[in-house]
């Protein structure tokens, strides 16, 4: 398995710049998975890994070689597309098997990679099956399985599972992720799934404008997203934000009324300084007896079955949501107060950088 290594990456339309300056450093065998918003660059990057789009400037280092400039095929990756890209005049067998006899691969070889693979993903059954007549799940298995018998040393993925419907993307979702644990070759995946990125990666790439915003575990970015624009892409529903101004001492004014924040106790910062709070909807409940506290009055409650997410106004904040993992209805126009730790307030300064701070 390969390491792979970004330095100073960069990728420009003309005047335009697509990825600025991107630096990143992926591991053997990690997964890595890019996410950000449309047009972030994403799978621009993904692209450039594979060879499929010229580096502009800057280095792309494959194990300890140099690919900035090799052709895809001299790589040592393959890559699955969001469409599959199946012959489909070949059957199963065949379309697995091509890229293999393109390189003149010997043929037991061939069927020992065929086999191999067909066991790892359930298809012996549909060897000789035409992709037509193979559901959305199976194709995305073909496909994935020409990855695996061309024993490449990375794994592309560019939202492969965006056209499956909800069922097939958690069985599809569970099956990469079993089989990252079996093959251990290093995986570069893109996605704007977040459910796909929080379940699936070592580490998240969240990118944004072709920067990279932060770098980091699942946990991490979700628990110390780097600055508003991570806070407010990770996470479902998003994250509450409003603005608060500093007084001193780690107070802030909220509503009229001063309440301490004891993380930023320490910080030095000018009173009168605006900050942005964020509180993710799963950190509020219904509750009076709450560090901190708001009144909201009730818009709407949306129940997911297992979970319910509750949409209010707030005369100082303006629209709020909570979610709760549990069943509950609220009427519309009902007030209610609900609240939240002080542990899960997230601050931001004004140029929209987390603050991190320690409590006293």
């Amino acid at each position: 398995m390969a390491s792979v290594s970004l330095t100073n990456v960069v990728k420009n339309y003309g005047k335009i710049r697509i990825i600025d300056n991107v630096n990143l450093e992926i591991n053997a065998r990690e997964f890595i998975v890019l996410v950000g918003p449309s047009g972030c660059g994403k799978s621009t990057l993904l692209r450039m890994i594979a060879g499929l789009e010229e580096v502009s400037s800057g280095e792309i280092k494959i194990g300890n070689k140099d690919v900035t400039h090799m052709n895809a095929g001299e790589r040592g990756v393959s890559m699955v597309f969001q469409s599959y890209a199946l012959y489909p005049h070949m059957t199963v067998r065949e379309n697995l098997a091509f890229g293999l006899k393109n390189i003149k691969t010997p043929k037991p070889e061939i069927a020992t990679r065929i086999a191999n693979a067909a066991n790892i993903l359930q298809l012996n059954n549909y060897l000789e099956r035409l992709p037509q007549h193979l559901s959305g799940g199976q194709r995305q298995r073909v496909a994935i399985g020409r990855s695996i018998v061309s024993c490449a040393n990375v794994l592309l993925f560019d939202e492969p599972l965006s056209n499956l419907d909800a069922a097939l993307r958690i069985q599809m979702r569970q099956e990469i992720g079993k089989l990252h644990e079996r093959l251990g070759k290093t995986t570069i995946y893109v996605t704007h799934d977040q459910t796909e990125a929080m379940t699936l990666a070592d580490r998240i790439v969240i990118l944004n404008q072709g920067k990279i915003e932060q770098v980091g575990t699942p946990e991490e970015v979700y628990n110390h997203p780097a600055n508003i624009v991570v806070a407010g892409f990770i996470g479902a529903p998003k994250i509450n934000l409003f603005n608060v101004v500093y007084e001193q001492a780690g107070r802030v004014t909220i509503n009229g009324q001063s309440i301490l924040i004891p993380h930023l106790a320490k910080t030095e910062l000018p009173a009168g300084t605006t900050l942005t709070l964020g509180i993710r909807p799963e950190h509020f409940s219904l509750t009076h007896g709450a560090e901190l506290c708001l009144k909201v009055k009730t818009e709407l409650t949306e129940m997911h079955g297992d979970s319910t997410v509750a949409l209010f106004h707030s005369a100082a904040h303006g629209a709020l949501q909570m979610k709760v993992p549990y069943q509950l209805k609220l009427a519309a126009g009902e007030e209610v107060t609900i609240g939240t730790a002080y542990k899960h307030i997230l601050v931001f300064d004004q140029q929209g950088q987390a603050i991190r701070g320690e409590a006293p």
